[in-house]
């Protein structure tokens, strides 16, 4: 599930390199079991951007992965 957080910033924002992640591993994910990955801007300072990841079970929103991930951004 982590995987799905520097491919939704990448092509979100190409060329942006991906820092650092946080990952709170909050309850299985099952095999074949839908979910959806949110990424949302926190905190942006300069080339430094902060987000809020999480992944949630499709259907229940039970929260599966929860954490925060840091990329720079390319010069302009």
């Amino acid at each position: 599930m982590a995987s799905l957080f520097p491919a939704i910033i990448g092509s979100r924002f190409p060329g942006t390199v991906y820092a650092s992640q946080t990952l709170r591993f909050r309850a299985p994910a099952l095999v074949g079991q839908a979910v959806t990955a949110t990424v949302t801007v926190q905190r942006v300072s300069g080339r430094r951007v902060t987000f809020a990841t999480s992944v949630v079970a499709a259907g229940s929103g039970q929260v599966l992965v929860d954490g925060e991930a840091l990329a720079l951004l390319p010069r302009e």
